[in-house]
C-alpha cells in the first residue's frame, strides 16, 4: 500500500467520523435531545460513572415519581441527574435524589429541568472525556492539520504528475 492509499484511507475515515458525530448531534437537537456524561456515582449502577446520558425535552407534567431527570442545580448550572422522588405541583417543583444517595436534593423548580433522561451508553462518556482534554484536543487540531497539509501536498502532486504527463505527449 502507497503512502498516497494510506494517507486517503486515514483521511477518509477521520473526516466521515467527525460529520457523522456532527450530524448525529444535530439530528439530536433538532429532536429535543441534549447529550451529557455521568461525572458522579450518585446514580449508581443504574446510570454508572462515564455513561453517556441522552436527554429529551420533557413538559414537566410529563415527569412522574421514578423518572429520571436532568436539571441546573444551582445558579452555576450545574447539571445533575437524579431520579424523581415527588412532585409538587401547585409550588411547582419536584424532589429528587441520587439512587445511592441517602437525602433527598433540595427542591428543582420546573423550569430548571433540561428533560427525562431516555437512553444511555455507558462507558463511552469516559472517551468523551479524554477527548474533551485540552491537550487532546490540540493534539486532534494538529493530527486534522497535518492530514489536510497531507492532502493538499498529495494534490499539488498529482496534478504535477498529471501535467508532466500531458506535456510528454505534446
Amino acid at each position: 500500500m502507497n503512502m498516497k492509499t494510506l494517507l486517503n484511507i486515514i483521511s477518509r475515515i477521520f473526516f466521515t467520523l467527525i460529520f457523522a458525530a456532527g450530524a448525529l448531534l444535530i439530528v439530536l437537537r433538532i429532536c429535543g435531545i441534549s447529550v451529557f456524561i455521568i461525572q458522579t456515582g450518585s446514580m449508581g449502577e443504574a446510570y454508572p460513572v462515564g455513561s453517556m446520558i441522552f436527554v429529551q425535552s420533557t413538559e414537566p407534567a410529563e415527569i412522574e415519581a421514578g423518572d429520571v431527570i436532568t436539571f441546573a442545580a444551582d445558579e452555576n448550572l450545574t447539571v445533575v441527574t437524579h431520579r424523581v422522588v415527588k412532585r409538587n405541583d401547585e409550588k411547582r417543583y419536584f424532589i429528587t435524589c441520587g439512587d445511592m444517595n441517602n437525602t433527598n436534593d433540595a427542591p428543582v423548580a420546573f423550569e430548571s429541568v433540561a428533560g427525562k433522561v431516555v437512553y444511555k451508553i455507558e462507558k463511552i462518556g469516559y472517551v468523551i472525556n479524554i477527548i474533551n482534554l485540552p491537550a487532546v484536543k490540540w493534539l486532534l487540531i494538529a493530527v486534522l492539520a497535518v492530514l489536510v497539509i497531507l492532502m493538499i501536498i498529495q494534490f499539488y502532486r498529482d496534478n504535477k504528475r498529471k501535467a508532466e504527463h500531458e506535456d510528454e505527449k505534446v
